[in-house]
């Protein structure tokens, strides 16, 4: 398992304020990027509720990801066979959507 260098949890979500607004996700003051947005996510705009239901869940899905990534490793570092070939399955995403975004700020 290679030494993760994301923006370490949790991170805090913001509440949406009206059918269409962006979903901020943010690193949590104390954690060495307070008010940074780590990601957004936005309702679609026709205001349909299925649809903001998703991108609702797909933002917290998000928020939740150093707190699960936590303890699959935790759980790998126990000896948790399955936990290390998730762990190993993260990394390997991981460099792919590094090595994509490095060909996209090279104009690839």
């Amino acid at each position: 398992m290679s030494e993760q260098k994301h923006t370490p949890g949790p991170w805090q979500l913001s509440a949406a304020t009206s059918p269409g607004s962006t979903l901020l996700i943010w690193g949590k003051p104390g954690t060495g990027a307070p008010n940074s947005v780590i990601a957004t996510v936005d309702h679609w705009l026709d205001g349909n509720p299925a649809e903001q239901d998703e991108a609702s869940a797909n933002a917290r899905l998000i928020a939740a990801s150093p707190t699960m990534y936590d303890y699959i490793a935790r759980r790998a570092a126990c000896g948790d066979e399955e936990a290390k070939r998730i762990t190993e399955a993260i990394d390997a995403a991981v460099i792919i959507a590094a090595g994509y975004s490095l060909k996209r700020e090279a104009g690839r």
